[in-house]
């Protein structure tokens, strides 16, 4: 969802007005300017984040423009929930795919650098679709999961 969407999502459901929302969204989705797909939203769509740096830049509760109080972490919650399918994960559920690369560690050693040029984009499975030379059907679609840079793995 766009943030506007988010927005006008709170307003029905807290009340006022979706411009009383529409920042708190738009910081929410900030992200997207430096991952333009998906997982923008491994930065900003957790927990941690949440209670975290949205509550401090915006404060615990907010008035809406029917002067109605509401909570700041659940307009963020509620975020999270519309945007993954109803989920409101932990920056730990985010980030137990990453794989970790010596220079996440500061290995100076190596000399070895991120290469954001060269990480392959996350591919889409769908029923029947071979991707990396694996086929994929209805009963073991579920059995996959990613890594978080385009790998496909099997779960065990």
């Amino acid at each position: 969802m766009k943030p506007d969407n988010h927005a006008q999502s709170s307003a029905q459901k807290y009340g006022g007005s979706w411009k009383d929302y529409i920042d708190i969204h738009e910081y929410m989705d900030d992200s997207r300017r430096g991952m333009s797909d998906m997982r923008h939203r491994a930065i900003t769509h957790h927990t941690w984040f949440v209670y975290g740096p949205l509550t401090d830049k915006f404060g615990q509760v907010r008035e809406n423009s029917d002067g109605k109080l509401y909570s700041v972490a659940q307009i963020g919650e509620d975020h999270c929930r519309e945007d993954l399918g109803g989920h409101f994960p932990t920056l730990q559920d985010w980030c137990i795919s990453i794989i970790p690369e010596p220079w996440m560690c500061g290995d100076l050693v190596t000399g070895s650098a991120p290469q954001s040029d060269k990480i392959p984009h996350r591919p889409e499975v769908t029923s029947s679709q071979s991707v990396s030379g694996q086929m994929f059907d209805e009963e073991n679609i579920d059995n996959i999961r990613f890594d978080g840079v385009g790998n496909i793995l099997r779960k065990k």
